[in-house]
């Protein structure tokens, strides 16, 4: 059950600032004697944002911890309509520490985004490699399509992401199409990922969401691959509740071994102000 809470702020005319606090419980640690409670609770945990941002013109500049520009799943609860993370959004960063540019070509419906970051987990750390980042996102009538890079590099070894996503837009259905691979510097094994992900809304308040995706090389597994049905509903003008159902496919050590299959149950309810 996650519990997140959204503030948000205009400073002035062209400046922001953003918080993003996401309050989950703790699942029971089965490796630490005592065993932990799963009745505690993390604040900041989990992909948490705090951002200043600026515009000039045409260019915004973002410092801080920010929401990541790679990936279809939103890491901002206010606008991810999934209650349960996604396989591919495991592989790509969900947020970014440091600053980023973003520029709008107006005339030719196309962003441009440039990111200076330190690595997103575990704190600030002065060890941790620099990422370098690019990402192009370009609009027409009804396609949306983005592809970004992403680079580091660790103990001489290269960093890399390459992501790739195109969206269609068929009345009211979207339809997300998406493409990630990784590799990482002290792992021999790339990760790789896609995923379908359908939201058709029923009206303001209602909509539902299809998600099916595949991942190899994460999680310790060689493959995973998920599918998800949801269903978004704003309860009050403030308060969302989100459900799903969903089974889970492990394969342990090769393709050919198949381990579990899982099937899933989650929501969340989120309060914005």
């Amino acid at each position: 059950m996650m519990l997140p809470f959204i503030c948000k702020k205009i400073l002035a005319l062209k400046h922001f600032f953003f918080i993003d606090a996401p309050l989950s419980s703790v699942a029971p640690d089965t490796t630490t004697t005592p065993v932990e409670s799963s009745n505690n609770f993390q604040l900041w945990q989990n992909k948490a944002q705090v951002y200043l941002s600026h515009q000039i013109e045409k260019t915004k500049l973002y410092v801080g911890q920010f929401d990541s520009v790679f990936g279809v799943e939103a890491n901002d609860t206010l606008h991810n309509p999934l209650p349960i993370e996604g396989l591919v959004a495991q592989i790509v960063p969900s947020v970014h520490r440091g600053v980023m540019i973003h520029h709008n070509f107006k005339k030719y419906d196309l962003n441009f985004d440039f990111i200076a970051a330190n690595q997103e987990s575990g704190g600030y750390d002065k060890k941790k490699p620099l990422e370098w980042g690019v990402n192009f996102f370009k609009k027409w009538e009804r396609i949306h399509a983005s592809l970004g890079y992403l680079y580091s590099r660790n103990n001489g070894s290269n960093n890399e992401l390459v992501n790739f996503i195109s969206s269609f837009f068929l009345n009211k259905i979207k339809i997300d199409l998406e493409y990630a691979w990784i590799r990482k510097a002290l792992s021999n094994k790339d990760s790789v990922g896609g995923s379908i992900r359908l939201n058709m809304p029923v009206d303001e308040d209602l909509s539902y969401q299809v998600l099916v995706e595949q991942a190899d090389e994460i999680n310790g597994l060689a493959r995973q691959r998920l599918f998800v049905l949801s269903g978004s509903r704003k309860l009050m003008s403030s308060v969302k509740l989100k459900v799903g159902v969903g089974l889970m496919q492990n394969w342990q050590n090769s393709f050919d071994d198949k381990s579990s299959d899982q099937a899933m149950f989650t929501s969340s309810l989120m309060y914005s102000f």
